[in-house]
């Protein structure tokens, strides 16, 4: 009966990693989080080449009929004239607050249904104009040498390594959620095995007491404790199971798949590596994207002070036009043959009122300033005495499960004694019941312990922005 009981309890599925680190690798390349997050990098990196892209050269052109009926009392009106017009642009904003543009245009005109007094005053029913202009503007305001440009591309570039940290920040709350899940899975594996043996101890003690009270050796009432017990720890080892199954099946959803039933991975009845606990600078790496976004604040503030400048804007054009009965003539003897010129030399200068709206900006910007200095003043603080704390812990555990690894020795040499004794007659079976609680107890303590410790080797680890480091550096736990 106790050995099918035994033997179905542990078909389990349970994963079966070679080591940790391929169960580590596996998590980071198939949990969906994760990969939704590298995209999220990818993204966050295009904004700075996104700027940059908008100082390419810019092409425009059009093309317009215009076929004018309409009625005038002027002999000189163009009324009855169609026009066909074909313009060609380029314009190329410069880094450094300068804009280069170059326009052409073409207007061809049908004069053969005009008055006759504006055809007698023609050379020819067809006529085409050419106009040429180059245009060059200048920013003397805030934007003087492009210091908006460059400091919208500098904020850019800032918002990728803040973006980058918070994504770093994140894959670490996952890691750690996930090693927690790991151990947990570790735990009830190892809980389960031991209740497994405790209930093996049971049914053979049940078996030792009937044959006792068969030969009349025993009492009845010793047969029934025994009986007693070995229910208890059969349903003991139904409730491990079933805590074993629920962190399985958070394993499962972390690495989206079923898990195998191959290898069973318990905790080993030994003292785990001792940690350095030796104090370090505060680095977590909540601080430092805190740090990043205190950067890019700075920037911010520095930029929306340019808005409080008026908008200043020199500007210079060069026109040349030209009529020729053909386009292609009209065109070649527009720029720079033609004697026809037109040069314009404008500032201009526009602000509002109060420059209320940019003032109103940069004092909100300001105080997101004084906040996050704020947060990386509590956050350094935090660590520092997380620091000291984390030290005494892991240290305290670490001495707990060395104790608790030599209580185990003993406990085991005093089940093993009790049960002597009870075989020759010199000790009662609640002794014996007793002796075997304190090993079950001792045994629940060091997975307990042990647990504990490596979540706080953890957690520190996290603290100090290294938890990725330390658990690629892990072989087996």
């Amino acid at each position: 009966m106790f050995k099918a009981f035994f033997v179905v309890s542990f078909l389990f599925p349970i994963i079966a990693w070679a080591n940790f680190p391929e169960m580590l690798q596996e998590f980071m390349d198939q949990n969906f989080q994760l990969r939704i997050q590298k995209f999220e990098q990818e993204k966050a990196a295009l904004a700075p080449q996104i700027i940059e892209s908008s100082k390419n050269w810019v092409v425009s052109s059009s093309l317009a009929y215009d076929d004018n009926q309409l009625s005038s009392l002027s002999s000189s009106s163009q009324s009855g004239t169609k026009t066909k017009s074909l313009t060609l642009g380029i314009a190329r904003p410069v880094s450094y607050g300068v804009e280069f543009s170059a326009t052409q245009t073409i207007h061809s005109y049908d004069f053969s249904g005009a008055s006759s007094s504006l055809r007698q005053a023609l050379e020819d029913d067809n006529m085409a104009q050419s106009e040429f202009s180059l245009g060059l503007s200048l920013d003397l305001d805030g934007n003087f040498a492009g210091r908006k440009y460059w400091s919208e591309l500098k904020s850019a570039k800032l918002g990728v390594e803040l973006t980058t940290k918070q994504l770093e920040q994140s894959e670490e709350l996952l890691l750690y959620s996930f090693y927690s899940t790991y151990l947990q899975v570790k735990a009830q594996l190892s809980l389960v095995h031991l209740q497994g043996e405790a209930l093996k101890r049971a049914q053979t003690r049940e078996n030792l007491v009937t044959r006792r009270v068969r030969d009349g050796v025993s009492e009845k009432a010793d047969q029934l404790d025994a009986q007693i017990y070995t229910r208890q720890q059969e349903e003991a080892l139904r409730t491990a199971q079933a805590n074993l199954s629920e962190a399985v099946s958070a394993m499962e959803q972390a690495l989206h798949r079923n898990l195998a039933k191959q290898d069973f991975f318990e905790i080993p009845f030994r003292a785990p590596r001792l940690v350095d606990t030796a104090a370090q600078a505060p680095s977590s790496l909540e601080l430092q994207a805190l740090q990043r976004e205190g950067d890019l604040l700075k920037e911010q503030v520095r930029r929306s002070s340019m808005e409080l400048f008026p908008a200043l804007k020199l500007s210079a054009e060069l026109k040349s036009n030209t009529y020729k009965m053909g386009a292609s003539d009209a065109v070649s003897e527009t720029f720079p043959k033609s004697d026809t010129h037109e040069k314009l030399l404008a500032l201009a200068l526009s602000f509002p009122w109060d420059f209320k709206p940019a003032r109103l900006e940069l004092a909100k910007v300001k105080i997101s300033q004084q906040i996050n200095a704020k947060r990386q003043e509590y956050i350094k603080r935090n660590l520092e005495l997380q620091q000291q704390r984390y030290s005494d812990q892991i240290s305290l555990s670490y001495n707990n499960i060395q104790s608790v690894l030599q209580n185990r020795t003993i406990a085991q040499r005093a089940v093993k004694e009790t049960n002597h004794l009870y075989e020759l007659g010199k000790t009662d079976l609640n002794r014996v019941i007793a002796s075997e609680e304190n090993l079950i107890n001792i045994e629940r303590t060091f997975v307990s312990y042990f647990l504990k410790y490596e979540v706080l080797c953890a957690t520190r680890e996290k603290d100090l922005g290294l938890l990725k480091k330390y658990l690629e550096s892990k072989k087996e736990i």
